[in-house]
């Protein structure tokens, strides 16, 4: 990943190192992860494992949640 000025403005853009990924196509935006976590238990959920993937960086968060009673 490259990080440029304008980051972590969070707005939307397909500004990209290279054509051969997603973000060319269709875009992306920064949210720092606590903003993300929050909007699971802002939803009532429980979070209950976290994992991440991608080599040699990581590209994707995977996140286990139930829905309170």
């Amino acid at each position: 990943m490259v990080i440029r000025p304008g980051y972590l403005d969070g707005h939307w853009t397909k500004a990209s190192w290279t054509d051969k990924r997603v973000r060319d196509k269709v875009g992306a935006t920064y949210h720092p992860l606590p903003e993300l976590l929050h909007a699971f238990l802002d939803a009532g959920l429980t979070l209950d494992r976290f994992a991440e993937g991608g080599a040699p960086t990581s590209a994707v968060l995977a996140i286990k949640g139930t829905k309170s009673p």
